[in-house]
């Protein structure tokens, strides 16, 4: 699923499970992210199939980047630290300060 107010922005891919409220993933969206949130169902590679396609507009046509990742829940899971460093995409673990989240996200993909 995607939240965003449209255009070309930043994504914010939100991985893992439980996912935040609704409010949350709005609030996100409102800083002027695109949110995504991915089945909880999916894999590292699946997460790393969906990052190589945001920017071409693999979601609705519409070209988000840069990207970055929010993991939520148990972690980021097996050997998907590495990949995103490797890939150079900016992710942290979620945890209740909201907007320090916002604000760091926004640092890094600005």
């Amino acid at each position: 699923m995607l939240r965003s107010a449209g255009g070309t922005r930043p994504a914010l891919v939100v991985w893992g499970d439980p996912q935040p409220s609704d409010p949350v993933l709005d609030r996100l969206a409102r800083a002027g992210f695109g949110v995504i949130t991915p089945s909880f169902t999916g894999t590292p590679p699946d997460l790393a199939t969906l990052l190589d396609g945001l920017p071409r507009g693999a979601l609705g046509g519409i070209s988000l980047t840069p990207v970055g990742v929010l993991c939520v829940g148990t972690g980021p899971g097996a050997g998907l630290p590495e990949t995103l460093e490797t890939k150079r995409i900016p992710w942290r673990r979620a945890d209740d300060d909201w907007d320090g989240i916002v604000g760091w996200f926004a640092e890094r993909l600005a």
